[in-house]
């Protein structure tokens, strides 16, 4: 009980910290304007070509490119934003085609977009710089170009992000997708799977996650972000490297029916509802994860806790 009082008080200050600092990035936060993403020779047909011949440039080429695809992210064209430019980021992070320099200055401007929180005035922005930055991290998993400080960082400010979330738009017709909440979660999940992070740093994100499963404003998540929220804490359960008794003392969190006081009250009011949804949703989809994981000892005791959580809510 001394160890979850001592964390519960550290995470109370980095909540502290964290939504202090937020309200600083906020003020401070700018709209970008997606004109330079058609500049210096590109329109949307040059775009389409690109995408059909998959992405293939010379190096050179690349790294002149990346910082006007960054404005691309601003579009208001679902097209552009979700398959041109971030089709053209992953594809050539994945294929290890961004030099070093033009790889550490990416993720900084991105790190940078998301603490400043930058957007447009479509709010497709925000969604898309994380999207991006969760495949920046994925290349530091595998081959590591981050310093320490730099991984902290993206923790710190990760975890802000979800937390502070409260734009759950999902798919439009229109614009396509925003969904804030769910490329987070793809961030993070870089994150979990780094074994660079630590148990702490690990327990820091989770804390945010645990807060944002329930979702603000009694909205009900329509668009699979309890599975998307769920895949790292399933992720961060198989690292083994977390404590159980913390485990167990988070499963209890996200489950409280707070600030009910009991989940047979839920039924009366759309707030109760939405947070029975999203609850059940997010621990049925962790229950699904563990049971089609490998077993093992601290897996299977994690599962009856779920288990029991869902009890509850009965």
């Amino acid at each position: 009980m001394r160890y979850l009082s001592i964390i519960n008080f550290a995470f109370s200050a980095f909540i502290l910290t964290i939504i202090n600092l937020s309200f600083v990035d906020y003020a401070q936060s700018e709209v970008i304007d997606e004109k330079p993403c058609f500049s210096n020779g590109w329109n949307k047909a040059k775009f389409l070509e690109l995408k059909d011949k998959h992405f293939s440039l010379s190096r050179s080429t690349i790294n002149e490119l990346l910082p006007q695809l960054r404005y691309c992210l601003a579009s208001n064209d679902p097209v552009i934003r979700d398959e041109v430019a971030f089709g053209a980021y992953s594809t050539w992070l994945r294929a290890d085609l961004i030099d070093k320099p033009e790889l550490s200055s990416l993720f900084e401007t991105l790190l940078s977009d998301i603490a400043q929180n930058k957007d447009d005035e479509h709010s497709v922005f925000g969604p898309f710089v994380v999207l991006v930055f969760s495949e920046v991290l994925r290349v530091d998993r595998k081959v590591p170009y981050l310093q320490p400080e730099q991984r902290t960082e993206a923790v710190n400010i990760l975890s802000s992000y979800i937390l502070m979330a409260n734009d759950y738009r999902g798919f439009d017709e229109q614009l396509g997708w925003r969904h804030s909440v769910a490329h987070a979660s793809d961030a993070v999940l870089q994150l979990v799977l780094n074994p660079r992070i630590s148990p702490l740093q690990l327990q820091q994100m989770l804390n945010a996650i645990a807060r944002q499963v329930r979702a603000k404003e009694a909205h009900f998540y329509i668009y699979s972000e309890p599975e998307r929220l769920a895949r790292p804490v399933y992720y961060a359960m198989r690292r083994g490297d977390v404590p159980i008794a913390y485990w167990k003392q988070w499963i209890n969190d996200v489950a409280t029916p707070s600030p009910f006081n009991h989940w047979a009250e839920v039924f009366t009011s759309q707030q109760g509802l939405a947070q029975r949804h999203n609850v059940k949703s997010f621990l049925l989809n962790l229950r699904n994860f563990i049971s089609l994981g490998k077993n093992n000892e601290q897996l299977t005791e994690l599962d009856m806790a779920v288990q029991h959580a869902l009890k509850t809510m009965m």
